[in-house]
């Protein structure tokens, strides 16, 4: 490249930098934790790093690695680095934890003990194969004690920690955990058996074959150089165990987060990854992104307060060079409906005030899903459009998932998973006792579903009706098989929507008119999708003979985590605080902070409340221009009746100065109120006084009160959270244990 190439090209990497970033750019090779406030530009930093990496130390492509923790990101990573430098993002490594671990075991199955065609499971699929296995135990467990979601949770937290099945039986010393171990073992021996690999096994199994396959590991650490993790805060263990692996003795990681956005404890993020960074990796340089280029003084000034309460933190204080903007309001609404009108007449009086504003500029976010259903009540009466963001993605909708599955059945006749789905889409004379013999052939043969089916036929172990229908069923698929061969993907997906029956079952025999053209819509894209993925495949010159186009799309489609909704839509996005993570909305109303609700009765002690004090921070630094936080002093909750609460402790966290307090009451003209309406304790009448005096006010039990309990005789309170009904007392009794009782159910008296 001639010089003056040369310095267009380190102008385009460093222009419009501002210093820090442009330290954490162009520092010299080593390992680098950057600590990038919200809004603060750590993209364009993770994007221009790489190509400074490339351009000015002379890094190939291929030995540069980058992680993110979603496929939307690291396809938005991948096309900027092609604009910027004007590469072939072909070679790029850039892409989540769980599509690389992917791209290593395919391209080494034989030595991570994988077949190569191994496929990969989702959680529905995972819970289908836990169902069978269970099943196959019989009474060495009791299923009846078994949820199939919390064994699936507990075996994945148990991969996040490095943990196989025989490292656990030691500590599993309870009647509970002893049967998830059982499980364990024998879900890991049938997955082994059948080539399934689910999501914590992908990481694990990628982690085993690197740590035992030296010359392998040896090959990848010095290819990948240079490591970059975006998110790192969101790391679990066996990830973290992954990147330091990989980067060894002598490879550069430059790990990329915020500690105060680390929401995600309850899935095995561990925040301690990013705090240790600097002990672990030697020589860190520690860079602090602290100007936000999102959002408005105020709404700054309110997030950075909050989020100062929480211990432990690495630190940072976020500035911008906006002006101070609207102070923050904080609405007190009589009840939830009263919350959900004063949502919609906010954001149509904001809409009214520029013709330049959309409803795509608009979001509500709340703590949990029941939230929505009032919210969306009144938007519809409002014929508001909205979309709930985040709740069923486009490979999860029912259309969707019996398309791909026959794309997985032509793939692969031994998926267990695809045989059920496909099988049972439409009546075929083959019921639940025929099924259940195919499932009793396949165990006691140990083979699949499909060569479970071929044995019931051959050795017509079923009535002569009910056998021939399963004939014509396998015979069908077969001739679906011969029909896709030297196909391209576009036309295989054309097959498997229209030629199977899936277009006939979800739309032309859909009564509801709307819902049908919806699911012919979907399957339609489907066909769209497949042919992008494979033109993609063929510019981007990535097609390898020794792995299909199908079996690459049906791992992106397994690893998929693009929301449904097409951007060009104008509407309202509803969504809870975990799903806004990574989203800016000029106008952000965050709803229902009431304690109890958020943060959570489970949250309310210890770390939980910090991470709980994290995604208020998180909702916080969502909003632009506008911020409305709002509580209801009554709500109902699932259908119950309404119950009385209390403002969200975090409310009493944040800078008066900052706020703009508002009072509910929309429909009823102040003068109108009731005498007991007038008089009831409010946020408003909270901020009167400091602060620490009203909480102190509210609570009936202190740090150091000596009390005694109708069960559990006397203790010492040593913590206190909470406020009102919500008060929760943690107190240290005689017997050594520790408990957290609730003051309001008045099991406790205070002792002289």
């Amino acid at each position: 490249m001639d010089s003056s190439k040369r310095l267009d090209s380190f102008s385009a990497i460093t222009e419009k930098l501002n210093e820090d970033q442009l330290q954490a750019v162009t520092a010299e090779r080593g390992n680098q934790l950057v600590l990038a406030g919200a809004g603060s530009g750590k993209t364009r930093v993770l994007v221009h790093r790489m190509a400074y990496l490339v351009e000015h130390f002379g890094c190939k492509p291929w030995e540069v690695m980058a992680v993110t923790f979603t496929n939307k990101a690291s396809k938005e990573m991948a096309g900027r680095i092609a604009n910027l430098l004007g590469l072939d993002t072909s070679r790029l490594w850039i892409g989540t934890f769980h599509s690389l671990s992917s791209r290593l075991l395919r391209r080494h199955a034989e030595a991570a003990q994988l077949p190569r065609q191994f496929e990969i499971l989702d959680t529905a699929g995972q819970s289908q194969v836990l169902r069978r296995v269970v099943n196959q135990l019989g009474s060495k467990v009791s299923s009846r004690d078994l949820e199939i979601g919390q064994v699936i949770s507990w075996i994945s937290r148990r991969k996040d920690e490095g943990l196989r099945a025989q490292d656990v039986w030691n500590w599993a010393n309870s009647p509970n955990s002893s049967q998830n171990v059982l499980v364990y073992q024998a879900y890991e021996a049938h997955c082994q058996r059948f080539g399934l690999v689910d999501f914590g096994e992908m990481l694990l199994r990628t982690y085993e074959m690197l740590n035992s396959e030296k010359a392998l590991l040896s090959r990848y650490q010095d290819q990948f150089r240079e490591i970059l993790v975006d998110e790192f805060q969101d790391t679990n263990a066996i990830q973290y165990a992954l990147i330091k692996l990989l980067a060894g003795d002598s490879g550069h990681v430059m790990a990329v987060g915020d500690d105060d956005q680390s929401i995600y404890g309850w899935r095995g993020a561990e925040i301690e990854n990013i705090r240790n960074f600097e002990a672990d990796f030697p020589n860190t340089q520690v860079v602090r992104l602290e100007q936000n280029y999102r959002s408005t003084g105020n709404i700054l000034n309110v997030a950075n307060t909050l989020i100062n309460q929480n211990d432990d933190r690495l630190g940072k204080k976020l500035w911008t060079k906006a002006d101070e903007g609207k102070r923050v309001r904080i609405f007190e609404a009589d009840n939830e409906t009263d919350e959900a009108l004063y949502v919609v007449r906010e954001l149509e009086r904001w809409l009214d005030e520029d013709s330049d504003r959309t409803y795509n500029d608009v979001a509500v976010l709340y703590r949990q899903h029941f939230q929505s259903q009032v919210l969306e009540r009144q938007l519809r009466q409002r014929d508001i459009p909205y979309v709930i963001r985040g709740y069923l993605r486009f490979f999860e909708r029912k259309e969707i998932k019996d398309a791909v599955a026959h794309m997985q059945l032509i793939a692969r006749q031994s998926s267990d998973i695809a045989f059920d789905r496909v099988l049972n889409l439409r009546a075929r004379g083959i019921g639940t006792q025929s099924q259940n013999t195919i499932r009793e052939i396949a165990n006691r043969a140990s083979c699949s579903l499909w060569e479970g089916a071929d044995r019931v036929v051959a050795d017509g172990l079923l009535k002569p009706a009910q056998t021939q229908n399963l004939k014509r069923f396998l015979d069908e698929i077969s001739s679906l098989v011969r029909k896709c061969e030297g196909r391209s993907l576009e036309e295989i997906a054309d097959i498997c929507v229209n030629d199977s029956g899936v277009m006939d079952v979800n739309v032309n025999n859909e009564r509801e008119p709307d819902v049908a053209e919806s699911r012919r819509q979907n399957l339609l894209e489907l066909m769209v999708a497949c042919a992008s993925f494979e033109k993609d495949l063929h510019e981007r010159q990535t097609i390898d003979s020794d792995h299909s186009i199908l079996q690459r799309f049906l791992d992106s489609a397994s690893l998929d985590t693009g929301e449904t909704t097409e951007e060009d839509e104008f509407q309202v996005s509803l969504m809870t605080l975990h799903a806004a993570k990574g989203l800016e909305f000029p106008l952000v109303f965050a709803v229902g902070w009431e304690q109890g609700l958020f943060p959570s009765f489970r949250s309310l002690v210890g770390s939980k409340l910090e991470e709980e004090r994290r995604l208020a921070y998180v909702g916080i630094t969502r909003a632009m221009e506008r911020l409305h936080i709002s509580l209801a002093r009554s709500r109902s909750r699932w259908g119950g009746s309404a119950e009385r609460t209390t403002a969200s402790q975090f409310i009493f966290d944040l800078p008066k100065a900052r706020l703009q307090i508002v009072r509910g009451g929309l429909e009823t003209p102040r003068s109108k109120r009731t005498k007991a309406t007038k008089n009831r304790a409010s946020v408003a009448s909270d901020y009167q006084d400091e602060v620490p005096k009203a909480v102190r006010s509210r609570r009936e039990f202190h740090e150091g009160d000596r009390v005694s309990h109708a069960r559990f005789g006397s203790g010492e309170v040593v913590d206190v959270s909470g406020f009102g009904s919500n008060e929760r007392v943690s107190i240290a009794f005689k017997d050594g244990k520790r408990r957290t009782i609730l003051a309001s159910m008045n099991f406790l008296t205070k002792e002289n």
